[in-house]
C-alpha cells in the first residue's frame, strides 16, 4: 500500500509540473471542417498535398462517377467514364493526375490515368499491350507519374507491373464522357448493381493487395 502511495504521489507532483505553456500547440489550434461533396453517396478514397479529393459519387441513375476536388476539398469535378456508366478514382498525385477505374461501352472495367484534361485507357497503351497484361487493377500514382498495379499475364497469373511515361509523351486521352442522366428503366436495375458491385469488388481487391 506504501507503495502504491509513493506512486501516486510521484505522479501527482508530475502533473502539477506541467503549465498550459508545455502542452504542445495542438491543442490551442484552430480547425476547420470542409464537407466534400454536397449530394448523394461520396466515397472517399485518397488526398493529395494541396488538399484535392478523389474517390466516386453516385449520381441520379444510380451509376458511380470518379470524382476530383478542387485544393483543399473545395468543389467536384465528375471525371466521367471510358464509355461506360461508372467509374471510381483510386489515387492522386500532387499534380492533380488520378488513377482509378471505370467501365467502358461493352461494360469491361479498364484502368485509367486522367491527366491532361481526359481519362487515358491504359490497357489500350503498348507496353501494356505488348506484356499481353490484361485486367489492370491500378493501386497508386506517386508525382513523378508512375503508377503501380498489377494485371493478368499471359498465363492468366497476376503480375505487378510499374508504369511509367516520359516529359516528351504526348497525351491524347478521351473527351470527359459523362453519360446522360436517366431514369433506369426497372431492368436495367439488376446491370446498375452489377456495375457497382465491379467498383466495390475492384476496390477491395486493391486493398486486399496493399495489405
Amino acid at each position: 500500500m506504501n507503495t502504491q502511495l509513493a506512486k501516486l504521489k510521484r505522479v501527482a507532483i508530475f502533473l502539477a509540473g506541467f503549465s498550459t505553456a508545455s502542452i504542445p500547440a495542438m491543442a490551442h489550434a484552430d480547425w476547420s471542417l470542409t464537407e466534400v461533396g454536397t449530394a448523394g453517396y461520396i466515397f472517399i478514397e485518397d488526398i493529395n498535398n494541396s488538399g484535392q479529393v478523389v474517390g466516386g459519387s453516385s449520381i441520379a441513375d444510380n451509376s458511380t462517377h470518379a470524382f476530383i476536388t478542387g485544393p483543399n476539398g473545395i468543389g467536384m469535378t465528375d471525371l466521367g467514364t471510358l464509355g461506360g456508366s461508372h467509374s471510381f478514382a483510386f489515387d492522386i498525385n500532387d499534380s492533380g493526375e488520378a488513377v482509378g477505374v471505370a467501365t467502358t461501352a461493352n461494360g469491361e472495367g479498364h484502368s485509367f490515368i486522367f491527366s491532361h484534361g481526359g481519362m487515358t485507357d491504359l490497357s489500350l497503351l503498348a507496353p501494356v499491350v505488348a506484356a499481353g497484361l490484361t485486367g489492370l487493377i491500378v493501386l497508386s500514382i506517386n508525382n513523378y507519374g508512375q503508377i503501380l498495379g498489377y494485371g493478368a499475364n499471359s498465363d492468366n497469373v497476376g503480375q505487378p507491373f510499374l508504369l511509367s511515361y516520359t516529359p516528351d509523351t504526348v497525351f491524347t486521352p478521351n473527351p470527359v464522357f459523362i453519360p446522360p442522366s436517366l431514369i433506369p428503366e426497372p431492368g436495367t436495375y439488376l446491370m446498375l448493381l452489377g456495375g457497382l458491385g465491379l467498383i466495390g469488388y475492384l476496390a477491395r481487391r486493391r486493398k486486399e493487395t496493399v495489405i
